[in-house]
């Protein structure tokens, strides 16, 4: 179960930082979302008229897609109350649970389609959490866990960087990575059959680091003297900006250039499903 500590840092978050404001409208976010909304065609059955929950759900990015999609039933949960006020504001069909994803409040056997798009690299304990889709699968269900790749040292926690502007007092958070076959183990170790693994956002290889390195360098320097408010404008021209650039790329044939040269990308995903017939 994840602790009182950890419970109290994403309630903060959610109430000053609006990811979706930032993330989601940065070239990163935007990559990752037409990565995602490709999955969901390709699995278009398990989605339209179903039951489908958003773990992790955040401000409601994808129960709004999932909506667009004709899901019959939208579930989202989340452990941040003030996060899903505003996913509520940007679904009001959607229900929603303000909840631990390592232990939900909901039936088994329940979803045709679970998503669960970076979240699992900021939970304590991950084999809770695969255990809760497992258990919440329909029969052949199917469920897609996307989350930062890694190469190197594998990270744990990492500074809460930008977010110190946002009013987050801590210094560190959990934020961790990793492999595909490390999604497929944690995956079949509760019963699930894998579909597919691999790794995304290779369009962002290296035009999207470049441009981070250069942020980051002046966030840096920024941090020594500016005021919180003019740094928390400047981290929203550089999302802004960021995604208009990535669709400039993708629009120029660019973007679709980068994926067919890189192999590997720095997010790695999972598609897998509950066996028909499998016990619990």
């Amino acid at each position: 179960m994840t602790s009182k500590k950890l419970k109290k840092f994403y309630e903060k978050l959610g109430a000053v930082y609006e990811e979706e404001k930032y993330v989601h409208s940065s070239g990163w976010g935007k990559s990752r979302r037409r990565f995602l909304k490709s999955i969901f065609r390709r699995y278009a059955k398990y989605v339209v008229k179903k039951s489908v929950l958003d773990i992790g759900c955040g401000g409601g990015i994808y129960l709004e897609i999932f909506k667009n999609a004709g899901a019959k039933a939208i579930f989202g949960a989340d452990i941040s109350h003030p996060a899903l006020l505003r996913a509520k504001q940007r679904c009001a069909d959607a229900m929603l649970i303000c909840a631990d994803a390592e232990t939900l409040p909901i039936k088994s056997r329940f979803a045709d389609f679970i998503l669960s798009s970076e979240t699992i690299e900021h939970l304590e304990n991950p084999e809770m959490f695969f255990s809760e889709i497992y258990r919440i699968l329909k029969d052949g269900g199917k469920t897609i866990i996307t989350c930062p790749n890694w190469r190197g040292e594998k990270p744990v926690e990492v500074d809460v960087g930008i977010l110190k502007n946002f009013g987050i007092e801590d210094d560190k958070y959990i934020h961790t990575a990793y492999k595909p076959d490390e999604l497929e183990r944690l995956a079949r170790k509760v019963g699930l059959n894998i579909i597919e693994s691999g790794t995304f956002e290779r369009d962002m290889r290296i035009w999207g680091r470049i441009y981070d390195v250069i942020w980051n360098s002046l966030f840096s320097i920024m941090q020594r003297f500016a005021p919180a408010g003019l740094i928390r404008f400047a981290y929203k021209f550089y999302s802004l900006s960021g995604g208009i650039l990535y669709e400039i790329l993708r629009l120029s044939g660019i973007a679709l250039l980068m994926r067919k040269i890189f192999r590997r990308g720095p997010r790695s995903f999972l598609i897998a499903e509950k066996t028909p017939g499998e016990q619990e």
